[in-house]
């Protein structure tokens, strides 16, 4: 009678070696797939500039069109829609318009002419937004930004041009239906804790030159043991968010303040009021050459003379209220840090920001990992209980 044949059985080295790459297959799963996605989101990055070449060079059209200015902040899209015939290059392919936001024109450049900007290739045009306008960094921890020459490049959030981060003060455009144009004043102060003064202070005056301001008076002292400056300047209204970012760029800032105060209805008032006397004037002016009698030609003059005189103080409040609308007035007071105190340094504070930033981006991908890991739990881990049961089994076989 022959012997009975035992079942064949797959070798346990081969069941261990096959689960073993079964686990290292999610490993790599693991570790790759931030990568994809990495990948898939730069791919979106290109179609975002694609988009954004598309309506800088819609605007330029439109600019041409238009003696060279640039649209206005609130209807920039409307403006250029003709030129793009499609809501398509609207839409950021990560962040669709109609869900979270998408782009914005720069309210420091709308409604410019393209000749007065000083540094077009520098100057921002356009920039990614979220659902209530503010500045966004969806591609890879980063945006892409359109310039006035029309070309679009990618930055980092920690190298974002500085174009975008003002303070939050934009002068109207809208009227509101009150007038033909809002007249507001802006007062700002700030105060700058500085390691170096002198050097602050010559800092300081660089940069209000380059926002097109003026320097008014500088005052530094140094009898003390804390030496410091006052400065007060003139900038054009639209500047003053970007002086003041430029000014606490000097160190740190202690306290910063902008206000403003509505004169439109002094501005309307007085100018309907010179239109008013103006007329009166020239009655009088009538009067006075077809009068016979001296004593009221007298009383005519004179009445004359006063109508004038109130026409000139009102002209001077018309020209006070245009003064203070188109140069705002910025008082900045720099001290220098105490010596007892540590002093201020951006550039090493920037470095642990930098620093800080790259842990928190590796810890990301760690965590990204660990999530994959647990995410293909049931499958590696499967492979090793079941490893090790064959183990055990084959220790007892051979025993």
């Amino acid at each position: 009678m022959a012997a009975t044949e035992k079942p064949r059985r797959v070798p346990t080295s081969r069941l261990i070696e096959v689960f073993v790459a079964l686990g290292m297959l999610a490993l790599l799963a693991a570790i790759l797939f931030p990568t994809f996605a990495t990948s898939r989101e730069k791919a979106r990055q290109t179609s975002c500039i694609a988009n954004m070449k598309e309506l800088a060079l819609a605007i330029e059209m439109f600019a041409r069109d238009n003696e060279g200015r640039l649209p206005g902040t609130v209807t920039w899209e409307d403006d250029i829609m003709p030129y793009v015939k499609n809501e398509h290059p609207f839409e950021c392919p990560t962040r669709p318009r109609r869900e979270k936001g998408g782009y914005a024109i720069n309210p420091l450049v709308a409604g410019k002419k393209v000749e007065e900007i000083a540094e077009p290739a520098t100057t921002v045009l356009l920039y990614e937004v979220d659902e209530h306008g503010q500045p966004v960094f969806p591609h890879n921890d980063g945006a892409n930004f359109a310039f006035v020459d029309g070309h679009v490049k990618w930055f980092s959030k920690r190298d974002a041009p500085e174009g975008i981060r003002s303070t939050g003060y934009i002068p109207p455009e809208r009227n509101y239906g009150l007038a033909a144009r809002l007249k507001l004043a802006y007062e700002a102060t700030i105060e700058v804790w500085v390691e170096n003064v002198y050097q602050a202070v010559l800092q300081a005056e660089a940069a209000v030159r380059k926002c097109g301001g003026f320097l008014l008076s500088s005052q530094l002292e140094a009898r003390h043991e804390r030496a410091h400056a006052n400065l007060i300047v003139k900038v054009p209204t639209p500047e003053v968010g970007n002086c003041i970012n430029a000014l606490g760029a000097l160190g740190f800032v202690a306290s910063r303040q902008i206000t403003g105060e509505d004169l439109t209805q002094r501005y309307v008032s007085a100018t309907r009021e010179i239109g008013t006397k103006q007329e009166r004037r020239e009655r009088l002016g009538e009067m006075v050459e077809g009068m016979k009698s001296d004593k009221q030609r007298v009383a005519a003059e004179q009445e004359l003379g006063q109508v004038e005189a109130q026409t000139d103080d009102l002209a001077g409040t018309v020209y006070d209220v245009d003064y203070r609308v188109t140069l705002a007035t910025i008082t900045a007071t720099l001290l220098e840090t105490e010596p007892d105190r540590e002093p201020v340094q951006p550039n090493i504070v920037n470095s642990f920001r930098a620093a800080g930033g790259s842990l928190w981006s590796l810890l990301l991908r760690l965590g990204s990992v660990a999530a994959w890991l647990i995410v293909f739990a049931p499958l590696w881990g499967t492979a090793i209980i079941l490893a090790y049961a064959l183990r055990r089994r084959v220790r007892r076989e051979g025993e």
